[in-house]
């Protein structure tokens, strides 16, 4: 079974090697459409303790939030970068400035 920490680890990676617009909203679709990822993981919830639940539901949906708003960045870079400079160098200062400021959000979704 899939963890928020593996699903945001791949998510990371693709979009890391994203090359288009396109490319972008399939891993969009993928994690946070109808039947994506952590899509599934929040229908999931139900079948865990009442003690579980919160823990989970926090990670889950922490992790949700820094995905929607490092795709949202990445279609801003696209987009700004598309005709001045290689798409890859703008990922890349992306990726930093994300890890940067997300490493304590994102360790409570890795301990999850």
């Amino acid at each position: 079974m899939n963890t928020a920490k593996s699903i945001v680890l791949d998510a990371e990676k693709r979009l890391e090697n994203a090359s288009t617009v396109e490319h972008i909203e399939q891993v969009r679709v993928d994690i946070l459409g109808k039947k994506g990822a952590l899509t599934e993981l929040l229908k999931g919830l139900g079948k865990l303790s009442a003690e579980e639940r919160p823990s989970a539901g926090q990670a889950i949906n922490a992790a949700k939030q820094n995905l929607i708003r490092l795709l949202d960045q990445c279609c801003a870079v696209e987009k700004r970068l598309r005709e001045e400079a290689p798409l890859t160098a703008g990922f890349s200062r992306v990726f930093e400035k994300y890890r940067q400021r997300n490493a304590d959000v994102k360790m409570a979704v890795h301990c999850w």
